[in-house]
């Protein structure tokens, strides 16, 4: 699989050649490549004005591919809305980060008023 990507100059668009996609595979294994190398072509054809050097294609390409197996993986860890429980342990009880900071807030308030007593 071979795909043209264009350039800011005509004369010198970008190929990503079979063993080059090959490797972004291997490395990106989250990402679909292929599709994504197609939906990167539409993008700068679409956006001329935000074309890419010869030069630095393979990092655009790179940094998409980096920012779609982040997604990837994100999306994959928790269900869409879920938030990752934050528990610690002072011991005896559990309490959650949220709790915790007003514990804190609470004792430093606590000491603040016996330092203003004493």
């Amino acid at each position: 699989m071979e795909i043209l990507l264009k350039t800011k100059k005509k004369e010198k668009d970008y190929v990503a050649k079979a063993e080059k996609v090959q490797e972004w595979e291997r490395i990106y294994r989250e990402v679909d490549v292929g599709r994504q190398l197609e939906i990167m072509a539409q993008w700068l054809k679409d956006n001329p004005e935000r074309r890419k050097t010869h030069r630095g294609m393979s990092r655009f390409v790179g940094g998409w591919l980096r920012r779609e197996a982040r997604e990837a993986v994100q999306k994959s860890r928790w269900p869409r809305g879920f938030v990752e429980p934050a528990w610690e342990t002072d011991g005896e009880t559990l309490r959650s980060k949220k709790e915790q900071l007003e514990w804190k807030k609470k004792d430093n308030v606590d000491e603040r008023i016996r330092r203003l007593k004493a």
